[in-house]
């Protein structure tokens, strides 16, 4: 019906108030109340109960200006007998007796006779409802109408029930009504009639107004079918909106007047069915709801020997009426100790201190208490009278009972909503976390490949010149040679140093961070390839290099441009077993491009398009590393880095970097 904790956004949600709560039910309620009691006591003419008197009334000094009167009397009355106005003209020797309404309910069929002394000059109705289940009406000898076929044996009755109002004048200074009833089909028999009367306006608007509040109840009810039917497909994992759902319709059908309305010759042997298979199963669905609402409250003990009666009790409609209509009372005392039971653990279970234990709690005991007093209502005994122009008290009471369960279950989804926003916090939160460490987990592996393969290359530089420090010293002794031989060593040491105190940074992609100074490109170049020409000779592999003087300088970091270049170098040697590698240099006023261009075996046209990525190599036993730095220092210097290669016959790195001009 409503949902009680409403959130504006996934992160304004707040926890369920039941200080708040309590609050807007409390307002609910009035509004309820409120529209309820508009209704109940819109304008109609007032019922007033005429004291029992033996057969007649005189009404002649009545007010029915805004008042209509209910008979509850003793009628002149002649039990296993049918006579018609016809008879009593020519004389019925039989005496009448005065039957109070508790034995009379036990007669298969009677005649009623009523004098009422009316007010003349003024048209009147009365309003009867055929609670005999089969009634034919004269009005001051005249034949008004037949609801069934009421006769003296069962084959020949036609059964039916409905409420009728009939209008007419008097033509008398008394009027006189025979009512003929009968009933072979229930096991409660034949009864007195109780009339209401009043003035031809007043009794409409009467007729209107209990029209309109049974309408409304079914109205309420139907809307919470449909409702709660839309909730069930919009989430069918939900089954308890089903069983909600079922419930409101099942309370619905119990209004008589709905089938009445819309079914007026319907047949009363399957109709009557049809009203007790709903009784049965609307208890067995409250209970179904209940057990699904607090799946601890009822013991499974408990409930499915009530399921299983219900079921025994829905089997005895394939019997006779007389039999199932006997047999109802044994089924509506297990309803009223399980009505019992219910209300017993709702009791104990409002130590939990839940609000929707409490709605629970006043709904159950509501509509407890009018079905037990519907049923002593039908068995005649009176604790409270239901509304004018309702049959019994309960349908009013199931839309309080379907009111405090609609609301119970908006909080138990308010409830769940906000346990399923926690859990998703938590597990957004937990994602956030796991995604953080593999990024450092990534961050790491990132930073050992990167340390294993740059640091590779200064190794090998060391490695080769230390070897040809040892030969030079062998063959031609200590000269100048092996001095800046030496010297190269202690470089490359150094630039190992200063590689690892750098991984960081260039692992965790942040460039930007490194401090950058105007540099002449050609001296990093020069040198650079000087220290990279015996690597490349001792690989037969020829080295040209083209540098121009006078380069206009460019922004960066030496040490990170020393390391592209040995990276591209390195590349080259790597795919070029012989032939020659070329480095040129050339400038203009905005970009200072560098070209490095092997004669080797190419890039394979499958990791072409992918080349710059980490992980993807051209050789065999290669970490796919080297170019993935080469092109992250170099956007970290605002420069661009283009590969153009033919698979089997080279390779063209082109490196832009734009002029510094501060």
């Amino acid at each position: 019906m409503i949902f009680l904790t409403r959130p504006t956004s996934p992160h304004k949600r707040q926890p369920v108030n039941h200080i708040s709560n309590i609050i807007y039910i409390a307002l609910f309620f009035a509004l309820v109340l409120a529209v309820w009691i508009g209704f109940l006591f819109a304008p109609k003419p007032n019922v007033v109960n005429l004291p029992k008197t033996n057969g007649a009334y005189n009404l002649a000094e009545h007010d029915f200006e805004n008042t209509v009167y209910r008979t509850n009397s003793y009628w002149e009355s002649w039990p296993y007998a049918l006579y018609t106005p016809a008879d009593f003209a020519e004389g019925v020797t039989v005496p009448p007796i005065f039957l109070d309404d508790a034995p009379s309910m036990y007669l298969s069929h009677a005649t009623y006779r009523l004098y009422i002394t009316l007010p003349p000059d003024t048209r009147y109705g009365i309003s009867l409802m055929s609670s005999e289940y089969a009634m034919r009406i004269y009005i001051d000898g005249k034949e008004f109408d037949s609801i069934g076929t009421p006769s003296d044996t069962k084959e020949s009755t036609e059964h039916r029930t409905l409420e009728r109002t009939y209008y007419f004048s008097p033509e008398k200074e008394t009027t006189e009504i025979i009512v003929h009833t009968a009933n072979f089909i229930h096991k409660s028999g034949s009864g007195a009639p109780i009339l209401t009367i009043g003035t031809s306006t007043n009794i409409t608007a009467r007729n209107d107004a209990g029209l309109v509040v049974s309408f409304l109840i079914i109205g309420c009810l139907t809307a919470s079918f449909l409702y709660h039917v839309g909730l069930f497909c919009l989430n069918r994992s939900q089954k308890i909106n089903l069983i909600f759902a079922i419930c409101s319709l099942f309370l619905a059908l119990m209004n008589k007047k709905l089938i009445l309305f819309f079914w007026p010759n319907y047949i009363f042997s399957v109709v009557l069915r049809i009203e007790y298979a709903i009784h049965f199963l609307t208890f067995v669905s409250l209970t179904l709801f209940l057990e699904n609402l607090h799946p601890q409250l009822l013991h499974k003990t408990v409930t499915r020997s009530y399921y299983t009666l219900s079921a025994l009790y829905l089997l005895t409609l394939l019997l006779d009426t007389l039999i199932f209509t006997k047999l109802i009372i044994y089924f509506e005392i297990a309803s009223i100790l399980m009505i019992g039971y219910v209300l017993i653990r709702l009791t104990v279970n409002l130590r939990k201190k839940r609000l929707q234990n409490y709605l629970s709690f006043a709904g159950v005991l509501v509509l407890g208490i009018t079905g037990a007093n519907d049923i002593l209502y039908y068995k005649n005994i009176v604790i409270v009278p239901p509304i004018d122009g309702q049959f019994f008290m309960s349908p009013v009471a199931m839309i309080f009972f379907v009111f405090c369960y609609a609301l119970a279950m908006s909080l138990n989804h308010a409830e769940q909503e906000y346990a399923i926003l926690k859990a998703k916090e938590k597990e957004q939160q937990l994602a956030s976390e796991n995604a953080t460490l593999d990024h450092m987990n990534i961050l790491k592996e990132k930073l050992v490949t990167t340390i294993s393969h740059e640091v590779r290359i200064p190794l090998a530089v060391l490695s080769s010149y230390a070897g040809l420090v040892a030969m030079e010293m062998r063959d031609k002794g200590e000269d100048v040679q092996t001095t800046a031989d030496l010297d190269t060593i202690a470089f490359e040491a150094k630039r190992v140093a200063s590689l690892i105190d750098n991984m960081n940074h260039l692992a965790f992609s942040s460039p930007q961070t490194t401090a950058h100074i105007p540099i002449d490109l050609s001296k990093i170049v020069l040198r650079t390839a000087h220290l990279y020409t015996p690597i490349l000779a001792r690989s037969d592999v020829t080295l040209v290099i083209h540098v121009p003087d006078n380069l206009p300088l460019v922004l960066g970091n030496p040490a990170e441009l020393t390391q592209v270049l040995f990276n591209l170098l390195q590349n080259a040697k790597n795919h070029t077993p012989f032939g020659s590698v070329t480095v040129s240099v050339v400038a203009d006023n905005d970009f200072v491009t560098t070209f490095i261009t092997d004669t080797g075996s190419g890039i394979s046209p499958n990791i072409f398009p992918n080349i710059f990525m980490r992980g993807i190599t051209n050789s065999a036993g290669g970490s796919g590393v080297g170019l993935a730095v080469c092109n992250e220092i170099i956007n970290s210097h605002n420069g661009t880095i283009q590969i153009e290669s033919e698979f089997g016959k080279g390779t063209k790195v082109t490196v832009v970097f734009p002029v510094n001009k501060e």
